[in-house]
């Protein structure tokens, strides 16, 4: 899921991810895997984007993300 588009992501140990892509991103968000709406940043057209999640519980979380060239999702878990 969005290797094609060359997204990176990265989290650090105080609860936000680093998103950056070649391509312009424009818009990201974040949902728990019951898919209830969580966070949603309109971008414009950064190539480097971040989101904080450290109020959030642990779990599984699906991160979609738009950008100039097709829309990528990804999953992943917080643990604490």
């Amino acid at each position: 899921m969005g290797n094609d588009l060359n997204i990176s992501i990265i989290s650090d140990a105080d609860g936000n991810i680093f998103i950056s892509s070649p391509n312009h991103i424009q818009e990201v968000i974040l949902y728990d895997i019951n898919g209830h709406l969580l966070n949603k940043q309109l971008t414009g057209s950064n190539q480097t984007v971040s989101i904080s999640y450290k109020e959030y519980p642990a779990g599984i979380y699906i991160i979609h993300i738009y950008t100039s060239k097709g829309k990528s999702s990804h999953k992943f878990i917080k643990n604490r």
